[in-house]
């Protein structure tokens, strides 16, 4: 199924999507079960989470279907595994340009001149 697609593709789009919701579900998983606290229930946010990765998931295995051999539940998860393993490349391949940018941010913070607060002034007298 992967080896059918060209970078040029409508198809590859369609999985760079379908990659990036799957990612961005992954990580929304992650972060609720990492910052639980007693006061919050991240139910309902985990089970969202859980239906938007099945998503993709589903649709892949949909597209896979509809070919002509009868794919082995194994060769599904190792796609996903192989997906989720793209959308991780991906997103290290871009952070170059984004620690460019944050650093770019934080020296303007940086060297960035304090604003006169009328408020201050009035704290002072």
């Amino acid at each position: 199924m992967i080896s059918d697609l060209s970078i040029l593709s409508l198809d590859f789009f369609i999985l760079g999507v379908l990659v990036g919701i799957m990612m961005v579900a992954y990580c929304s998983i992650i972060h609720l079960l990492v910052t639980w606290n007693p006061y919050h229930n991240p139910n309902p946010s985990v089970i969202l989470s859980l239906v938007v990765l099945s998503i993709p998931s589903v649709i892949l295995i949909i597209e896979s279907l509809s070919k002509s051999e009868l794919p082995i539940f194994g060769e599904l998860l190792e796609l996903m595994f192989v997906i989720l393993g793209l959308a991780i490349v991906t997103l290290l391949s871009f952070m170059p340009f984004i620690f460019l940018i944050v650093t770019i941010l934080v020296l303007k913070t940086t060297f960035e001149r304090e604003s006169e607060d009328p408020l201050l002034a009035l704290l002072d007298e």
